[in-house]
């Protein structure tokens, strides 16, 4: 399991023992984290701006199992691995670069993607969807999924916009189905083929709300923000199976961005997860605690 918090640290932990195996330190928010597919690497986006407001964004990729930096990429704010862990996309305010893991040479310059919010595979590897902000003067910001295809770089799907903001898209296993999560505690349910809203799925809760797939494919929970509270629901037909509720929540971010920025992790933190198994989530509370949940 590997940890991250606002201050720059990151720790790789053994499931079995809860000893810490590694500990990497840079500075800033590390806002995401994740292991390569084959676990040989592990890569965190960071925001940091300097106090004349030069940003200093980065995404750096450590050695798994020595800690050593492979690689820093400048002015980068999101990634995603490829799900054969060969490549690497990499999105900063104004491109988004697909990188071979291997020697990393830069492959494919994804034009149409530059400056998204954020990034995903989809699970075939040949296409990029990216979150994308659209700004127009006097109107209100308007959320879109955009996705292209790698080889050409062109835009093969896009959503419908929303207004009602959200900063990720989360892909079921299967790729049928992706999902977003937005405030008011609202889950939208997407059809992956056409980029089409399929259903709206509501926790409940007042705060942001963050979905996630379990790796059987068989269910999507939603975790709200503001008081850690976890809705499960059988994603075939969208029955709830159930409620799960931390007896303590103090997971705050301290650091919070104005309204009108393109990049606000603290509005969706990535603080829940399932098990490889399917049988238990983890939860992110904060202070470097984790909390599972059967």
């Amino acid at each position: 399991i590997v940890t991250a918090g606002g201050d720059g640290v990151a720790g790789i932990w053994d499931v079995a023992t809860g000893k810490r195996l590694a500990r990497m330190e840079t500075f800033g928010d590390l806002t995401q984290l994740a292991f390569s597919p084959d676990g040989k690497f592990l890569a965190a986006a960071r925001l940091f701006a300097t106090t004349e407001g030069v940003p200093m964004h980065e995404v750096r990729i450590w050695d798994a199992t020595t800690g050593r930096v492979v690689k820093s990429l400048d002015r980068c704010h999101a990634f995603a691995f490829a799900p054969s862990g060969e490549k690497l996309a990499v999105v900063s305010r104004s491109k988004c670069v697909v990188y071979d893991r291997n020697d990393w040479s830069k492959e494919h310059l994804i034009g149409p993607l530059g400056g998204c919010v954020s990034v995903s595979f989809l699970l075939d590897g040949n296409s990029l969807l990216g979150v994308c902000r659209e700004q127009t003067e006097g109107k209100a910001d308007r959320y879109v999924i955009r996705q292209c295809d790698i080889a050409t770089a062109k835009v093969t799907q896009e959503s419908q916009p929303l207004t009602n903001a959200f900063y990720r898209v989360v892909v079921a296993p299967d790729t049928v189905t992706l999902a977003t999560g937005h405030d008011g505690g609202n889950v939208m349910l997407w059809d992956a083929a056409t980029l089409a809203p399929q259903t709206r799925l509501q926790t409940g809760v007042r705060g942001f709300a963050q979905p996630f797939f379990s790796a059987d494919g068989k269910s999507v929970g939603a975790g709200c923000q503001e008081t850690g509270d976890i809705i499960v629901w059988k994603l075939a037909g969208g029955e709830e199976l159930g409620k799960l509720f931390t007896e303590k929540w103090s997971a705050r971010s301290y650091y919070s961005r104005a309204a009108d920025e393109t990049f606000r992790p603290e509005k969706d933190p990535l603080r829940f997860i399932f098990s490889p198994d399917s049988e238990a989530i983890f939860v992110g509370i904060a202070g470097g605690t984790l909390r599972q949940l059967e």
